[in-house]
C-alpha cells in the first residue's frame, strides 16, 4: 500500500500502512440475513446454530429475543444452594429475568445443560427488527469447527470478544476497519498465518488488541501450531495498545504504537 512500511519482530513481518486516501465509513443497507447467527439487541452476536465451517459476518441481522420459563419450581428448588425456601424460590424465579445469559450457558452444552436444568425452557424468535452487528461476544463461536470467516461486510463491527474464535481450525483473519479492540484469546488455538487489520483506503479503527488475541496455541492433539508469518495493522488515527503477549511469541511491547 502507499506509504506503508514494515517492521520485523523475529520471523513475523509487521505492515503498516498509511492513512493517505482515507475515505469515511458510508452506510452501508442491510443484506445477508443469517439466521443462523443469534445477536440481541445491542448488536452482539452471542451464538451460533449453523454447521457450516466456512462462515460470513453479515453487516447486519435480526435482534434475537429469548424468554424462559420454570417448567417445575419444586424440581428447581430441591437443587439450588441457598438458605432458606425463599432464596431458593427467588433464585428459581430469576431465571426467567435473565433468559438470555441463562441461554448463553446452554449454547456451550446443550446436553450437559439440561442434565441439570431440564426443568428450564427457552423461547428464541428473531424478530422483525434487525440491527448492524458491533460485537461478536465472549465465547461466541468457540470451537465449532470452523475454518475460514469471512468479515467484509461487517463493516459496522467493534469488538472481538474474549476466545470468540477460540479453538477453531482458522488461518487467516482479515478484520475490516472498524474493529476498535481484540479481547484475550480472541483466536487463541487455531492455525493462524495470517493477519489483516483495517485496509489501504479506509485504515484502521484500532485501539487495543489484548493478551493471547492471536496466539496460535495448539490443536487437539496438544501439538502447537506453526508461528504467524504475516501480520499487517494499517494505520489508526488513534494509536493502538498491543498488549506484550498480544502475539505470545513476539517481542511486541504493550506502550508500542504503530502510529507517528
Amino acid at each position: 500500500a502507499d506509504g506503508a512500511f514494515t517492521v520485523n519482530f523475529g520471523s513475523v513481518e509487521l505492515v503498516f500502512a498509511s492513512l493517505a486516501g482515507y475515505v469515511p465509513p458510508v452506510a452501508t443497507s442491510e443484506q445477508n440475513i443469517n439466521s443462523d447467527f443469534l445477536m440481541d439487541s445491542d448488536g452482539v452476536i452471542f451464538g451460533y446454530r449453523g454447521n457450516s465451517t466456512s462462515i460470513v459476518i453479515p453487516q447486519s441481522l435480526p435482534v434475537t429475543t429469548v424468554t424462559a420459563s420454570v417448567d417445575d419450581m419444586d424440581e428447581c428448588i430441591e437443587i439450588v444452594d441457598e438458605e432458606t425456601e425463599e432464596q431458593k424460590r427467588d433464585w428459581c424465579e430469576s431465571i426467567e429475568d435473565n433468559a438470555l445469559e441463562w441461554y448463553k450457558e446452554y449454547l456451550e452444552s446443550p446436553e450437559d445443560f439440561e442434565e441439570v436444568f431440564s426443568f428450564i425452557t427457552f423461547n428464541v424468535q428473531q424478530t422483525n427488527q434487525s440491527h448492524n452487528v458491533t460485537e461478536i461476544g465472549d465465547d461466541a463461536l468457540y470451537e465449532r469447527g470452523i475454518t475460514s470467516v469471512d468479515f467484509s461486510q461487517a463493516t459496522s463491527l467493534i469488538t472481538i470478544g474474549r476466545s470468540a474464535f477460540d479453538r477453531n481450525s482458522i488461518s487467516t483473519v482479515i478484520l475490516p476497519y472498524s474493529v476498535e479492540t481484540i479481547k484475550e484469546d480472541a483466536f487463541n488455538n487455531n492455525p493462524l498465518t495470517t493477519v489483516v487489520i483495517g485496509d489501504s483506503t479506509n485504515g484502521s479503527n484500532l485501539e487495543k488488541i489484548c493478551e493471547s488475541a492471536f496466539y496460535p496455541g495448539k490443536n487437539e492433539n496438544d501439538e502447537p501450531y506453526p508461528a504467524l508469518t504475516s501480520v499487517t495493522i494499517y494505520r489508526s488515527s488513534t494509536g493502538v495498545e498491543i498488549d506484550e503477549k498480544a502475539f505470545v511469541n513476539y517481542d511486541i511491547s504493550s506502550s508500542w504504537h504503530p502510529v507517528g
